[in-house]
């Protein structure tokens, strides 16, 4: 969400969408395939898709680095999905990295 209101603010908006998108698209692209090949059951025995958490990793990569209002919106995405019993810790610091990942590949 704070990614998209600094998108919508930004004075080049294609460029800035761009970016979020490529940036999403990095990280949904790679947690699913991770998801495939590290097949790891989820806490709760639902599925074996727990590793990494894509919840998580879409939070990060659109929180904009903004401590007001993004930071704590990708915290809570990976407090929740522990709570919840979907992930472990693990699962939900390898969705932050993915996410911060993708920050690097286009910058505003």
């Amino acid at each position: 969400l704070a990614d998209s209101n600094d998108s919508w603010r930004s004075t080049d908006r294609s460029h800035a969408f761009t970016c979020q998108a490529i940036r999403l698209g990095f990280t949904i692209g790679v947690s699913e395939l991770l998801k495939r090949a590290v097949h790891k059951e989820r806490p709760d025995g639902s599925d074996f898709k727990s590793f990494p958490s894509m919840h998580t990793g879409v939070a990060v990569a659109s929180m904009g680095w903004k401590w007001q209002f993004g930071i704590p919106i990708a915290i809570g995405t990976g407090g929740f999905r522990i709570a919840a019993n979907k992930h472990d810790a693990v699962d939900v610091l390898g969705g932050a990295l993915i996410g911060g990942l993708s920050h690097t590949l286009c910058e505003r």
